[in-house]
C-alpha cells in the first residue's frame, strides 16, 4: 500500500506563497504543469524585457513582475481551493519541487560563472567613457583570448 502523503490536497497557503515567490513552481504544487509553463514564459519576457527598458524606466518592469506573481499566487490559491486530485504527481511533491528549484539554480548559477555575466554601472565614477546606469555583457567562456591579444587591444585602443 502506497504513502497516504501523495493522496493528499495541496494546501492553499503554500500554493499561494510559492505562487508569489517563485510563480511557475507554485503551479507544479499544485499539479498544474501546463500553467507553469505558461508563467515560466511569461516570466521570462518580462525579465528580458526588462533588461531592454531604457534607463529611468526599470521599475516599470519590476512593477510587471510584481503583478505577475500576485495574479499567479492568486491562482494557485484557488486551483489549490478547488483541487480533486487523487494522486499527485512527483513533480507537485516537497522533493519534486526542490529538485526543479536546485536545477534551475545550477543552470542560472553556471551560466553565469561560465559562460556570461551582465553588469550594470550605478554611478557616474567612470564618466565620460561610460555612463551612469549603463549596461555591460562580460563572456566569460565563449571566447579564448590570451593575455597578449588583451594587451595589444588595450594598447590599441590607447592610440
Amino acid at each position: 500500500m502506497e504513502s497516504t502523503a501523495i493522496y493528499r490536497k495541496p494546501k492553499k497557503w503554500v500554493a499561494a506563497v510559492l505562487g508569489l515567490f517563485i510563480p511557475p513552481v507554485g503551479m507544479l504544487y499544485v499539479a498544474r504543469p501546463g500553467w507553469a509553463a505558461a508563467y515560466f514564459a511569461l516570466a521570462l519576457i518580462v525579465v528580458l524585457g526588462n533588461m531592454f527598458v531604457p534607463r529611468g524606466m526599470e521599475l516599470a518592469g519590476d512593477a510587471v513582475a510584481l503583478i505577475v506573481a500576485i495574479i499567479c499566487a492568486i491562482h494557485a490559491y484557488r486551483l489549490a481551493r478547488d483541487s480533486r486530485v487523487l494522486r499527485r504527481p512527483w513533480y507537485s511533491r516537497w522533493y519534486g519541487l526542490l529538485g526543479i528549484v536546485v536545477a534551475f539554480a545550477v543552470l542560472a548559477f553556471g551560466t553565469r560563472a561560465f559562460l556570461f555575466e551582465r553588469f550594470r554601472f550605478p554611478s557616474g565614477s567612470m564618466a565620460p567613457s561610460i555612463e551612469p546606469r549603463a549596461r555591460w555583457s562580460s563572456a566569460r567562456c565563449l571566447t579564448h583570448r590570451s593575455r597578449a591579444d588583451a594587451l595589444k587591444r588595450a594598447a590599441d585602443f590607447r592610440r
